[in-house]
């Protein structure tokens, strides 16, 4: 669907960091740019705009961003804005992502918002508190259309009592496939490039010829790396001293990322635990390593497993239905309360085959999830088909 004036969508998120929430926003928003269906813009209502990591690629783009910091609590500010932009961009649509983002804007679309609610959710991690469980049963209703972006997160949405969410799943790129595992030594010698932690970027560097695993993704209660160190002083020691651990993403806190530190320096072999921090090229860091692990509690629809099998990875990942809904080639699913069965997935993994990998690829389509959020888009604004 083409048109002079397109409908103007407003995404709105928390936060424009690094993770696979903020990947997948970015992806659909340049998504319809490219395609001009209809016209998109992001307001990130609680972000440093000094510390957008998007902001090339998206005035490449030519898509609008604003980003600003709020207090805490509940901010009746942000909350103006989001009608402000409504009524003099013209907005037609506002597309929210998590939870957060959805009671801002629900309670926006109830002071008379004149717009359309999509919102897509991303997990259910923050189930664990008695506010959010209630909210999830609060806040959806005010949303013209719910979509989750795998079939284990719409099952908790029916528990919920929303059996008519829809799934589209989260689109990814090919990955950066400039170094592979044999070109680890001359990607070492570039240094960290990406941003990450210095001093354990040049400890990696002295043992580079190893086993390295890798654990990406943001570093946080539930999604594994309390897991991995967990079992570590239960694998074998041989294992161990042929392995260097490599834990790449952003802390959702840094006091929790302290904490597993110090656990890690107190573990035998502690020194093969790297922790390299947030990373923008982490699709390099699948191409030079050697097995993907996740031993996540929880996931929606992760990015990374996908993006790690499409860079030609073996994957390691606990048995949860957010890593079976995936359907990725050259997988071991495994408890991830079992050392040795953690270990001897490690040793065993499999490289995906060609045939796999165009066929990963062909279901994890860019193209497919912009079609797909286009079609809620028209049928919440009831265009019909075109």
């Amino acid at each position: 669907m083409k048109s002079v004036n397109p409908p103007k969508i407003l995404i709105l998120t928390q936060g424009l960091g690094v993770g696979g929430l903020e990947k997948t926003l970015i992806r659909i928003a340049t998504g319809l740019k490219r395609r001009a269906s209809f016209e998109p813009q992001i307001y990130a209502y609680d972000h440093d705009p000094k510390k957008n990591v998007w902001s090339a690629d998206l005035q490449h783009a030519q898509i609008p961003c604003l980003a600003s910091l709020k207090g805490p609590g509940l901010s009746r500010s942000v909350l103006q804005k989001i009608r402000e932009l409504v009524r003099s961009e013209n907005i037609q649509i506002v597309h929210t992502h998590d939870l957060n983002a959805l009671v801002y804007g629900a309670l926006a679309k109830l002071k008379g918002g004149g717009f359309k609610l999509v919102h897509t959710q991303h997990t259910f991690l923050h189930l664990d508190k008695l506010k959010h469980r209630i909210f999830e049963r609060i806040f959806p209703r005010l949303a013209d259309a719910l979509v989750c972006p795998s079939q284990s997160l719409k099952n908790i949405y029916a528990r919920h009592g929303f059996p008519g969410a829809r799934i589209i799943a989260n689109g990814i790129d090919v990955p950066d496939l400039a170094y592979k595992r044999e070109d680890r030594g001359a990607w070492l010698e570039l240094g960290p490039l990406g941003g990450e932690d210095a001093s354990s970027f040049a400890k990696l560097k002295a043992l580079g010829a190893q086993r390295w695993v890798l654990v990406l993704g943001r570093v946080n209660v539930g999604k594994g790396q309390e897991n991995f160190l967990s079992l570590w002083a239960s694998m074998d020691p041989a294992f161990r001293s042929r392995t260097q651990v490599l834990f790449v993403g952003p802390p959702n806190d840094p006091e929790y990322l302290k904490v597993l530190k110090e656990r890690a320096r107190s573990l035998p072999d502690g020194e093969r635990l790297h922790w390299l921090g947030g990373s923008t090229r982490p699709s390099q860091w699948m191409g030079v390593s050697d097995v993907f692990v996740s031993l996540s509690d929880f996931e929606g629809m992760p990015l990374a497993p996908v993006e790690a099998s499409l860079a030609g990875l073996p994957l390691v990942l606990s048995d949860i239905g957010g890593h079976r809904d995936l359907g990725l080639p050259a997988t071991r699913f495994v408890a991830a309360t079992e050392a040795r069965e953690v270990q001897e997935a490690i040793e065993g993994a499999q490289a995906p085959t060609e045939s796999e990998l165009s066929e990963t690829e062909r279901r994890y389509k860019l193209e497919s999830m912009v079609q797909s959020y286009e079609k809620v888009y028209r049928d919440v604004l009831g265009l019909g088909v075109s």
